[in-house]
């Protein structure tokens, strides 16, 4: 592998993910998170995976990377839900284990790009309907620092 190669790799997603930060804290987490979303990191390691093992792995790795964002979406809504009724430590528990059980299921169900395509976003419009509402004129709280865990 060339050197030039090796220091894209390394610098590349790192300033992506910098430059999005910035963003956040520039024009607010909701335009942040927007550019965060798009697939800024995933792309370029998409790239590399198909320069250096070639155009059928990077397709498999496509796949896998869809796939892995519909189990995040579920992730998400499972955390959402059960985050009403519980503690942080019952929301995480519960958002892993629907995350851990969504990829299990879903790598079982399609290999083909197109078809993890359609699935995430279906995925990403039900757990967009399906999460929570925060009430209109909710307070907004900052986040407090505790040292402790337990």
């Amino acid at each position: 592998m060339p050197a030039g190669v090796l220091i894209l790799k390394l610098v590349v997603t790192p300033v992506l993910v910098a430059v999005a930060t910035l963003v956040a804290r520039r024009w607010g987490p909701g335009v942040g998170g927007w550019l965060a979303g798009f697939p800024l990191t995933s792309a370029p390691v998409s790239i590399f995976l198909a320069l250096e093992q070639g155009p059928a792995f990077a397709a498999g790795a496509a796949v896998g990377t869809l796939l892995g964002l519909a189990a995040l979406a579920v992730c998400c809504l499972v955390y959402g839900r059960v985050a009403r009724h519980m503690g942080w430590m019952g929301s995480t528990a519960a958002g892993l284990g629907a995350f851990v059980a969504s990829i299990a299921l879903l790598s079982r169900i399609t290999e083909s790009l197109v078809a993890a395509f359609l699935l995430v976003c279906a995925t990403l419009v039900v757990a967009a309907l399906a999460l929570p509402a925060t009430a209109v004129g909710a307070e907004r709280t900052a986040p407090t620092v505790r040292t402790r865990l337990f």
